[in-house]
């Protein structure tokens, strides 16, 4: 078994739960069991995750295995290119109104 260990600043709040948070915050690291993949739209994607009107404030990170690999991202603003694995667009990425792009930290 491999272990995977995230150097956390001491200053920082981490908070993992299997329970519902309606408007999570920049200081916790969501585990998403239910995203298995990266696009394609849909509640299984990291670009379907809804992240208009606050859903997810900026700064959050989320971690996902995608076949077997553990991956975190975090969600940025701004308006990069589409480039998967590093970049992911969510799918109600607006210039205007929600320019804001899942990047990939580990």
């Amino acid at each position: 078994m491999s272990k995977i260990c995230i150097p956390i600043p001491s200053s920082s709040v981490i908070g993992v739960s299997s329970t519902s948070i309606s408007t999570p915050s920049v200081n916790i690291l969501r585990v998403e069991p239910a995203i298995t993949g990266l696009i394609g739209g849909g509640s299984s994607n990291l670009d379907g995750v809804v992240t208009a009107a606050g859903n997810y404030a900026v700064g959050i990170c989320i971690f996902l295995v995608i076949g077997g690999i553990p991956a975190i991202y975090q969600l940025t603003s701004g308006n990069n290119a589409e480039n998967s694995p590093s970049v992911i667009r969510p799918n109600d990425f607006d210039e205007m109104t929600n320019a804001k792009v899942w990047i990939q930290r580990m």
